[in-house]
């Protein structure tokens, strides 16, 4: 079950099948900060990506109109480099969840995360004022927040759906290399790598070494994204397995 994509895929369509994210609140006053693993899947639309992460993975979230930014790279003050968006996921009563793109739709900014006392997002460019739900509350933007399509379980997962994600893997067996498997991915610069696999869908990801040649040792944990098409080998005893790529990312 070695899963394979069309690998003329265009550079939006990058790779992810597991991600680790990055997030950020504050909770009793501090700066809390933890590294998340992700699960992303297309649709149905290639370019529609899913993430699913634990609520109780976020101490802020336990809480009415507590708030969090998860990201693929560090937001500094209100800018970020990364190029997928800086996501905001507000808690509101009843267990409603409203997943926002951060940036502010005036000039950009990322915004910080929502204020549980006044209920609200200012940005710290301009001062243009948000809802819990993204609504637009002041200038001098013109729009309300992007919102993402998000729905939670009633339990402890939220299911986010981010249009324009799509993602590519090529993977192969070696015939040079015996019980070596190939993959094959867009690598993105400042951003690192490092791949999982699990024998069934129902077991947990397990990060497992990899080289950077087909017959090169298999010493490697991290690799480094240089904008461009890299080939990781990794090695296989087992007939059928799962294998994903993930990004390991810089907590925000």
């Amino acid at each position: 079950m070695w899963p394979q994509t069309d690998p003329s895929s265009s550079r939006r369509k990058f790779v992810k099948s597991f991600a680790l994210l990055t997030a950020s609140s504050f909770l009793l006053g501090r700066r809390w900060t933890a590294i998340v693993l992700a699960e992303v899947r297309p649709l149905a639309n290639a370019n529609t990506a899913v993430f699913r992460i634990k609520v109780t993975d976020y101490p802020a979230l336990a809480k009415d109109y507590g708030s969090v930014r998860i990201s693929t790279s560090a937001v500094a003050g209100t800018r970020s480099t990364s190029i997928f968006p800086v996501i905001m996921i507000n808690r509101a009563l009843g267990n409603r969840f409203h997943a926002l793109d951060a940036a502010c739709t005036h000039e950009g900014c990322i915004l910080p995360t929502l204020n549980a006392a006044t209920r609200r997002m200012e940005c710290r460019c301009h001062g243009s004022r948000f809802a819990v739900n993204g609504a637009l509350l002041r200038g001098p933007a013109g729009q309300e927040l992007v919102q993402y399509h998000s729905s939670f379980d009633g339990k402890d997962t939220l299911t986010i759906e981010v249009p324009e994600l799509g993602f590519s893997l090529v993977s192969s067996k070696l015939q040079t290399s015996p019980g070596r498997v190939q993959l094959e991915f867009l690598a993105f610069q400042n951003i690192q790598y490092e791949v999982n696999t699990r024998a069934l869908f129902s077991e947990p990801w397990q990060s497992v070494p990899f080289a950077v040649t087909p017959e090169g040792p298999i010493d490697q944990t991290i690799f480094n994204g240089k904008d461009d098409f890299a080939k990781l080998y990794v090695s296989t005893t087992k007939a059928s397995a799962f294998l994903a790529v993930s990004m390991r990312l810089r907590q925000v």
